[in-house]
This record gives C-alpha cells, structure tokens and sequence, in this order.
C-alpha cells in the first residue's frame, strides 16, 4: 500500500525529540504503532531496521511511527522514558490530522526501549495508551537485577547508578498503574526468566516466548508474517 512520510518531526523541547510518520494512503481513525529503539539506554536511531515495519503495518492500514529521544549520559534511564512519554502527549493531540486515532496508540519498544515503554505503561498514568509490546528486556525490576546479577552485566546497567531509591523509581515491576501488557521474551536468554516471569504475574501481562534471538524479535517484524501477524492480531484486540 502507498504511504506518505512525514520525517523529523519535533515533538518535545529536546533537539533529540523527534519523530517519524508513515501513513497508509486513506487512513482514517487508524490505529498508530509507536516503535522506540533500544540500544542499552545509550545509542540507537529511529531510522534503524524500520523499512519492513513501515510496510507491514501501513499494508494493514495501520500509522507507523518511530521516534528519536535522548540517550545517556545526557539523559539517565528514568528521563527517558518521561521524554518518550511527551511523544503520546503530542501524538494523542496531533495524530487525527494524519487519519490516526488518538484512543488506539499502541506502543513497542525493544530491549532498553522496552524498558522505556513498560516505565511509562506502569507509573506514568497521565501517558496511558490503548497497550504495550515489550520486546525482550529484563530491565523490570532493576532493584533485584542491581541486587542479583549486576555483576555480570555491570556496563548494561551502568546508566542506573548506585542510588537505591532511583533503582526503585526506574523499575517498571514496582509501578502502581494497571496496564494492557503483550511481553515478548526469546527463548535463548533464560538467564532472566524470573525476573520476567515475575513481572508477567504481577501485571496480569499476555506473554510469549519466541525462538527469535535478542536482535531478531525486533527486526523480525514485517519480515517472519507469522511472528508478525501475532502481534497484529494482540494490537486488533486492544484497539
């Protein structure tokens, strides 16, 4: 299907804050797919492995959005996810004018970006959305991980410091809200299932483990149609 591109578009006082839209030729009242990167709180672009994406859901008659936000050290773990937060703000307000739906906002976020989404799902009410993908992290209750197994992934959690009460307020398994949840978890790290099993419980959260590795359960979408198609088929029933 034909799509219009709308590219770097400011969605916050950050030069960081922007953000990408493809929209299917005639949408109207569409269900908006917000994609946030990963890339260990430190790196990644909006740009990166999105072509197969952008094809895939505005085939579905879907609006396709990627976004840009602050990485560290400029910006720690938790101010992330309250600049990826204005990016709702300004899509719930400024969505309609491209045929998007500002009620069926459906957020995805991959690995630190996963993290992101999940803080944001669970402790900033104000920034709801209709649901959720969390593709493939562990960074839900970043409290035990410091506790557990930091010593093993010491430069990954680098960006949390040593400060407990700011582990406790960037650990989306300690977040008050109730959320519609779809996490998705690769069967090749369960050296974090019950981190991730244990956030699964407590959010009432839809699960999958998949065969994709780390990388994959991202760039495997609008390119493995069966992997894809279930997350379609979760993000219909949410919207």
């Amino acid at each position: 299907m034909a799509y219009d591109s709308y590219i770097d578009l400011t969605y916050g006082d950050d030069t960081n804050q922007l953000l990408n839209i493809y929209v299917p030729e005639g949408a109207s009242d569409a269900i908006v797919v917000v994609f946030v990167h990963g890339g260990a709180w430190r790196f990644g672009r909006k740009e990166r492995d999105i072509a197969d994406k952008i094809t895939y859901f505005t085939d579905k008659g879907a609006i396709f959005v990627t976004i840009d936000y602050p990485q560290y050290p400029e910006s720690p773990p938790i101010n992330q996810s309250v600049k990826v937060a204005d990016s709702i703000a300004w899509l719930k307000t400024n969505i309609p004018t491209y045929g998007g739906s500002a009620a069926k906002i459906i957020m995805v976020g991959h690995s630190s970006g996963a993290h992101v989404v999940a803080l944001i799902a669970t402790k900033l009410a104000s920034r709801q959305v209709a649901g959720s993908i969390l593709l493939d992290t562990d960074a839900y209750d970043i409290v035990k991980i410091m506790a557990s197994c930091y010593s093993n992934k010491s430069w990954l959690y680098a960006p949390f410091g040593t400060d407990t009460v700011y582990w406790e307020i960037a650990s989306p398994a300690r977040g008050p809200e109730t959320p519609d949840l779809f996490v998705i978890s690769s069967v090749h790290r369960s050296d974090r299932d019950n981190i991730v099993s244990s956030f699964v419980d407590e959010f009432s959260a839809d699960y999958l483990a998949v065969s994709q590795i780390h990388s994959a359960t991202q760039k495997d979408i609008g390119v493995d149609i069966a992997y894809s198609d279930l997350l379609w088929d979760w993000i219909v029933t949410k919207t």
